[in-house]
């Protein structure tokens, strides 16, 4: 059956997004899902993850997230392996943002019991994303977009989230686009 863009004719020859895409990428595997191509379990793709050393030699993308007041620990959770894939230079938790416990003891003002439901809330769906992820709380989003803004950063707002990414362009470019 062919795809919905298929029939309005966004891809040419009748062909799908989706084996379009496959078949630019990699011609000699089979579509997916099938059997000579099956679904990896979370152990596997844990597995396949490089150590600590290791990853953080790989390049980072100049991306800065900015979340603000995102109540659900399972998105918190989504944001950060999202964070991991896209290896971003830096998370920024602010406001009521639920956030992992801080590493170093002491240092974060909540309650023990509140740290480690907040803890459990989001590496439950981060699946072992959070060591990999710099990421740092700060009470106030305007305070860090102002600081991501003042070393030339672009933003772009998406409701509840702000997100910014560090441009190569001056200054001057940056505050007339943002």
């Amino acid at each position: 059956m062919r795809s919905r863009a298929a029939a309005v004719g966004r891809f040419p020859r009748g062909r799908c997004a989706c084996s379009r895409f496959a078949c630019a990428m990699r011609p000699d595997l089979p579509l997916p899902p099938s059997p000579e191509w099956p679904a990896l379990t979370t152990s596997e793709l844990v597995a396949r993850k490089p150590d600590s050393a290791s990853f953080a030699q790989l390049p980072r993308a100049p991306i800065s997230v900015v979340l603000e007041d995102v109540r659900s620990l399972a998105n918190v959770g989504l944001i950060f392996r999202i964070c991991d894939a896209l290896r971003v230079e830096r998370l920024y938790l602010c406001g009521i943002t639920g956030r992992p416990a801080d590493p170093i003891q002491g240092n974060d003002p909540r309650p023990r019991h509140v740290q480690e439901r907040a803890e459990r809330e989001i590496a439950k769906t981060a699946v072992m994303a959070i060591p990999f992820v710099p990421w740092e709380y700060q009470p106030s989003a305007l305070v860090v977009v102002g600081r991501l803004r003042h070393r030339a950063t672009r933003s772009w707002p998406s409701s509840r989230r702000i997100t910014a990414r560090r441009t190569r362009a001056p200054a001057a470019t940056a505050r007339r686009c943002a």
